[in-house]
């Protein structure tokens, strides 16, 4: 008997500190991290010490051109007529969705924090005088999109902003623009479950239900089931 609990109380303490990782590991922060400078942007996602490439124009090039290599020789030897198969969307639910699925993602956005924002705008222009011109739209937009950020997120915090004229033309400043978004990922779980949740109740009162009377038990229509 006294063996039997040990090896119950090993699986409990086995169980809870499996079920204290899960809720450490939802409560620790994830980063996305956008980048575009000289042309390159690229999406980067970090999650404690694990660093990924989501996304980069570099990198894209390179494959897109080595997979048009190997199509161009792969092209010869292929059938171009492909079966298509058809694609059919309810449409009814689709629009039921629609207003729990933008609470949802309004929910989501909500909760995101962005910091560490650089904009770096480079103003040019035929002349002096164009140059001015441009550097003043561009404070202007930036004031534009600082409010609507501040608007949506709280707590916005701008590492470098900045709009240099480039009075001699001689494309030697690049523009840079980068931010940070962190998530929570026990809000992005629950956010999920609540509208799966929503959705199950949806598709549930859209199934059509069986009913039970005389012409479902096979009786002919116009007697009576019991007499």
């Amino acid at each position: 008997m006294s063996a039997v609990l040990i090896i119950l109380k090993v699986i409990a303490w086995i169980l809870l500190s499996l079920v204290s990782l899960v809720i450490i590991a939802l409560i620790i922060p994830a980063t996305l991290e956008l980048k575009y400078a000289g042309g390159r942007f690229s999406v980067a996602a970090r999650y404690l010490i694990f660093k990924f490439t989501i996304f980069d124009t570099h990198k894209k090039k390179k494959t897109e051109a080595k997979k048009e290599s190997e199509k161009e020789e792969d092209e010869s030897g292929k059938d171009k007529s492909e079966p298509k198969g058809d694609s059919k969307f309810d449409l009814e639910l689709i629009k039921k969705l629609l207003k729990p699925g933008a609470k949802t993602a309004w929910r989501i956005v909500r909760s995101l924090r962005l910091r560490d924002v650089h904009i770096v705008i480079v103003a040019k222009g035929k002349d002096s005088a164009d140059v001015g011109i441009n550097t003043g739209r561009a404070w202007a937009a930036i004031g534009v999109g600082i409010e609507l950020l501040d608007s949506v997120w709280k707590r916005v915090v701008y590492k470098e902003i900045s709009v240099i004229p480039d009075f001699m033309g001689d494309n030697k400043i690049s523009e840079k623009y980068s931010c940070k978004i962190t998530a929570l990922p026990i809000i992005l779980v629950i956010c999920g479950l609540d509208f799966l949740f929503k959705y199950s109740r949806i598709k549930g009162v859209d199934t059509p239900k069986t009913s039970l009377g005389p012409g479902a038990l096979g009786a002919p229509r116009g007697e009576a089931v019991g007499q």
